[in-house]
């Protein structure tokens, strides 16, 4: 079943990034922008994220993915624009924090801060990011494992 799923995953992201190099206008991030693509990483391990704006800095994201469980989150985010000078394309740096959930085994869940940066390609309406979050586990705060980090692709419509 792993197998599957990681052969799907591989071939999901093969057909995005041809997507991706095929297009010829960046991503206009903004007020009433809507975003989708997928994630990877710690927490979790591979799912999809959505992303709406709600003003020019304002954003809501949210993650429904697979780690041991169904995991599920979502995250209030300030988007800081033209934070610093990129060569091609733009960089934003993005902070916020909100909530997750781990289902259906034995329900975990808490808060989490996150931090970090998009990149919106110049030639395609893809914005690629990386990001931080370090949490709380609400049930079992002594867990080591509540500092994440992610890399993901969304693309704009």
């Amino acid at each position: 079943m792993c197998t599957g799923l990681i052969k799907k995953a591989v071939l999901l992201s093969v057909f995005a990034f041809s997507i991706c190099f095929a297009q010829d206008q960046q991503a206009q991030p903004g007020s009433g922008s809507f975003a989708a693509g997928g994630i990877a990483g710690e927490r979790p391990w591979l799912g999809g994220s959505v992303k709406y704006w709600f003003t020019d800095n304002l954003a809501i994201d949210g993650v429904l993915g697979y780690r041991w469980n169904l995991h599920m989150q979502a995250n209030l985010t300030y988007n800081l624009d033209k934070f610093f000078d990129f060569p091609k394309g733009e960089m934003r740096v993005f902070f916020g924090g909100g909530t997750w959930v781990d289902l259906p085994s034995g329900v975990e869940f808490g808060m989490q801060a996150k931090g970090g940066a998009e990149w919106f390609m110049p030639w395609a309406r893809w914005g690629v990011f990386a990001e931080i979050l370090p949490g709380i586990n609400f049930l079992y705060p002594h867990r080591s494992d509540i500092f994440s980090g992610n890399i993901g692709a969304r693309y704009y419509f």
